[in-house]
């Protein structure tokens, strides 16, 4: 059962991105901010969690290595991007959608791994 977890823990990665897809798209239609934005806080969320919540074992491991995947997905797809028609700075370059999802990713992985760390211990 660990081993198909395990597995699941990889071959679900693409099931993360329609899901944060989805998601996105629903809370900038919504909200109506900008749809990197929405990428940046949904997207690591949505894998760094699950990850946690499926991992069988050794999760710090398999947090940080789902961690990894994302950032360097990030700096390909969204590093850098355009600004929208509709802002006062369109088409130019930018790079804020990247360095949201790499504060916010690493913030999430750290207290994630923290979190997983000192799960068990008593606190005095």
């Amino acid at each position: 059962m660990n081993i198909i977890r395990q597995i699941g823990v990889i071959l679900l990665l693409p099931l993360y991105l329609v899901l944060g897809e989805i998601v996105s798209l629903e809370i900038t239609r919504l909200t109506g901010i900008w749809v990197y934005y929405i990428y940046a806080i949904v997207f690591p969320t949505i894998g760094l969690v699950c990850t946690k919540i499926i991992a069988p074992k050794f999760k710090i491991y398999n947090i940080t290595f789902v961690y990894i995947i994302g950032i360097v997905s990030a700096y390909i797809f969204v590093y850098p991007a355009q600004y929208p028609e509709s802002h006062e700075f369109s088409y130019k370059w930018t790079y804020r959608p990247f360095l949201l999802i790499f504060v916010w990713a690493s913030v999430l992985t750290a207290v994630l791994v923290i979190h997983e760390k000192y799960r068990n211990k008593p606190l005095a």
